[in-house]
């Protein structure tokens, strides 16, 4: 997952970086520019997230890292799910991330959050995650073996 995120952590250094030091005193400013540079930042963020998932599964398949990195099969497999149905996968997903740190957000309000964040709400939230990524990736599996 870190190898996935490393172009958007570049990205995102590089803009920061520019925005603390600009290239030039005057009053120009990065700020000007921040929204033209976050629309690519977050389009190369959801298009990396989107393949890292199925590459995740992908890896785990094949026991190795360079399950992670074969792109033509990655690229293959959501084919075979569907591109439709993987999208709504990856949107539901990321609404249930939302879901759950205003829960986890809620939670820090009391003292107790503190201890149900990481044992209770995580968990759960990652298991649900890797329980639907694993549905999603076997139905890939099915189409494989109907189409032999």
């Amino acid at each position: 997952m870190i190898i996935y995120a490393l172009p958007v952590i570049i990205l995102f250094s590089l803009i920061n970086y520019a925005q603390i030091f600009p290239i030039e005193p005057s009053n120009f400013s990065i700020l000007n520019l921040w929204p033209l540079l976050i629309g690519p930042q977050l389009l190369i963020f959801i298009a990396i997230g989107f393949v890292e998932y199925m590459a995740i599964a992908n890896m785990a398949l094949y026991e190795g890292i360079t399950g992670a990195f074969s792109f033509r099969e990655i690229i293959k497999r959501i084919s075979m799910i569907g591109w439709k149905k993987y999208l709504i996968y990856y949107i539901l997903i990321w609404i249930l991330a939302l879901v759950t740190v205003l829960i986890s957000y809620i939670a820090l309000l009391i003292l107790i959050g503190i201890i149900i964040i990481p044992l209770v709400i995580a968990p759960y939230f990652m298991i649900l995650n890797s329980r639907y990524l694993s549905l999603i990736f076997a139905s890939s599996e099915d189409v494989e073996i109907i189409k032999n």
